[in-house]
């Protein structure tokens, strides 16, 4: 499984225009906290600009996880995100 920490090493990445063009990003079931989450919410604000489905579930993460999630999409992250699924959808 791919840790916390590990999501969020991911997350800096491709905020860093690693993979430009992916489309779908699956991190259920990943022991994602509220740090990795935010990171995936920053990396929406700077990179995978193409991403149209970002799944999260089987996770436990705080409320502010999903503020910053929240956030970053009012703020234009993720711009032809579809689907997103969140911890108890």
């Amino acid at each position: 499984a791919l840790s916390g920490s590990g999501v969020a090493a991911l997350a800096g990445a491709l905020a860093r225009g690693g993979l430009p063009r992916l489309k779908s990003l699956q991190l259920y079931h990943t022991h994602l906290d509220t740090v990795g989450v935010e990171a995936v919410a920053e990396s929406g604000k700077r990179g995978l600009r193409a991403l149209e489905s970002l799944s999260l579930h089987g996770n436990s993460f705080a409320t502010a996880g999903v503020d910053a999630l929240a956030d970053a999409l009012r703020g234009g992250a993720f711009p032809q995100l579809k689907r997103l699924v969140l911890p108890g959808q």
